[in-house]
């Protein structure tokens, strides 16, 4: 008895185990606050570590200013950002090791005397357990010469250790046991840090390769055998497409047969939950066929136009519509729309015969699959019934009576928003950057093309005599894209995003809500700052003109991260061949110097 009591009370007790830790204290860890207060703490840590290594260095005539800035750095918490940022942090990680172990280096070498009161910088003198070579005579009083010397070997030593090359005969004694001790953590932090983040970048890319690889293949394959363009153009949208709405995770493979069943249904009916639960609303067969025929389904993706399958055409699976609306017809004459938890097919026997009707996506379109047989075997005797009764199973499907009204936050349209829309005032229709439109060129050029060009002009115009006779055609140039730059500020305004207003999705101007973007000040920056050389005569005011690279980053999300990138056999084996050998090859790296005594 005590054993039911304990079984009924624990689902309770273990349902308000979670309440204590949802309050709003609690950041939401994908707002755009957390993830920018991450991102400068980071930069706190960078900036901590950088000051105390030049303030062990040539930063010690600027004592205070160095410690002030090491000061503030240490009052915000940062122990966590280097091990929860994201993978990239490993690279941040590598400078700061170098400069933190040339710090040390140099106070190895260097005795540094101030002031007890004021602090101020006395004496710089050499230590007698300096890890210099003989071959680089110091003095005991070392000037700033002999400083920046020490400071640029201590560096060299820092990178070698962490890139594992020669030392450049350096010989660790007993007196200098703490900087051999030193290399041999750098060499291990450089097989940690650098070769194995490096390898999971690698083996995170590479199913994306592989995709876009075995696609490309594809279209050579189809090419090879002469089949027709239009054709070979709606298989690679059909594969890109699905590679788009999977991200590489392959359903059908994750629920095979290693996988235990019951995981299988629960994992499927969470999945289309709904959907089939609107199809038993017509076949009336209850929660446990609903759930077994969500195990044995699997789901395939249609773009709009695309058959899913024609008349006459011999199928071993039924199917139901998931997202989207389906169109039938008989004989070129539209029967009837089919939208969610509709199913359409062979519904009656187990042997396969041709199909009645022509099944197409009237847009974006997701159906799931059930094998025939899988079927039959599930449905029960008063199902089977119930589709006998029903006059559309003569036309190979069964509808509700009122279509199903999907989420919007459920639609396909939803799911695949993100690519950069603009809309202005004359236009009729949305432009969204895909493809190849005009649209997509504007932003290659304004984004890419634009900053560079004006990057490689400041530069350039800094360096050159004045009265060059390349000014004037530099400062042409120049301009030509100092309006590129203000046409697409000015159209930023008229960008429109997908939301749902009044339970449908819909497009949206931006509009003022733009304001709250940085990139926005920074743009305008661009423009204000290059104003001072007319003021004050300076040309160094030009360098603001830099600050237009931050548009690489929007080049990089908008474009470099959609499926843009196609391998070829050459260049893919390599890929390869150099994944496989480097993963083995991290396993017999040295990590550190040979210590002699």
């Amino acid at each position: 008895m005590s054993m039911v009591a304990t079984s009924k009370v624990m689902p309770d007790i273990q349902e308000q185990r979670s309440l204590p830790f949802e309050g709003e204290l609690w950041g939401d860890p994908e707002s755009r606050f957390m993830q920018s207060w991450l991102t400068f703490r980071c930069i706190i840590v960078y900036v901590s570590i950088a000051s105390a290594a030049v303030l062990g260095g040539i930063g010690a005539v600027s004592r205070w200013v160095f410690t002030m800035i090491s000061g503030f750095c240490d009052c915000i918490s940062w122990i966590d950002i280097i091990m929860k940022l994201c993978i990239i942090k490993w690279q941040l990680v590598n400078s700061l090791v170098v400069l933190g172990a040339s710090h040390y280096f140099m106070v190895s070498c260097v005795k540094f005397d101030f002031e007890s009161k004021s602090m101020r910088l006395l004496e710089v003198t050499l230590r007698n357990t300096c890890w210099m070579p003989d071959v680089i005579q110091l003095p005991i009083d070392l000037s700033w010469d002999d400083l920046h010397l020490i400071f640029a070997e201590s560096l060299s030593l820092a990178e070698n250790g962490m890139l594992g090359l020669h030392f450049g005969r350096f010989i660790i004694d007993r007196e200098n046991i703490g900087v051999g001790i030193c290399l041999m953590f750098i060499g291990f932090l450089y097989w940690f840090i650098s070769a194995y983040s490096l390898t999971l970048l690698v083996l995170d890319v590479g199913g994306d390769y592989e995709f876009q690889h075995s696609v490309n293949q594809l279209e050579h394959f189809l090419k090879s055998e002469r089949v027709d363009k239009a054709i070979i153009e709606r298989s690679v949208l059909h594969f890109k497409y699905s590679w788009k709405r999977t991200m590489g995770v392959e359903l059908a493979q994750l629920n095979n047969e290693s996988i235990n069943t019951v995981f299988r249904q629960d994992l499927n009916s969470y999945f289309y939950r709904k959907t089939f639960s609107i199809l038993d609303s017509i076949l009336k067969g209850g929660e446990q066929m609903q759930r077994q025929l969500a195990s044995n389904s699997i789901i395939h993706f249609f773009l709009p136009g695309h058959d899913i399958f024609r008349e006459q055409n011999m199928i071993d699976y039924l199917c139901v519509v998931h997202r989207g609306r389906v169109a039938l017809s008989k004989n070129g004459q539209k029967l009837i729309t089919l939208s969610k938890g509709d199913i359409f097919g062979q519904l009656l026997g187990t042997k396969v015969r041709p199909v009645r009707v022509t099944a197409t996506a009237e847009d974006f379109v997701d159906v799931l699959h059930i094998n025939l047989k899988a079927f039959q075997s599930t449905i029960t005797e008063p199902v089977r019934r119930t589709i006998t009764r029903n006059p559309q199973q003569k036309s190979d499907f069964m509808a509700t009576k009122n279509i199903f009204v999907e989420n919007p936050y459920d639609t396909v349209q939803y799911l695949l928003r993100g690519r950069k829309t603009i809309r202005f005032p004359w236009s009729r229709y949305p432009t969204e950057a895909r493809g190849a439109n005009w649209y997509v060129y504007f932003l290659h050029l304004t984004w890419f093309v634009g900053p560079l060009v004006t990057a490689m002009i400041v530069h350039t115009l800094f360096v050159l005599p004045t009265g060059h006779n390349l000014w004037v055609r530099m400062y042409v140039l120049l301009f030509i894209f100092d309006a590129v730059h203000l046409i697409n500020f000015l159209s930023e305004f008229y960008e429109i995003e997908l939301v749902v207003l009044k339970n449908k999705c819909a497009h949206q101007r931006v509009g003022l809500k733009i304001f709250k973007r940085w990139g926005l000040y920074v743009d305008l920056l661009t423009f204000l700052i290059p104003l001072g050389t007319i003021v004050n005569n300076d040309w160094r005011f030009q360098y603001g003109r830099i600050l237009r690279l931050k548009s690489f980053w929007d080049f990089h999300r908008n474009f470099c991260k959609s499926f843009k990138v196609v391998l070829g056999l050459v260049e893919m084996f390599p890929i390869k061949m150099t994944r496989k050998c480097f993963c083995q090859h991290l396993w017999f790296q040295g990590i550190g110097p040979t210590i002699t005594f």
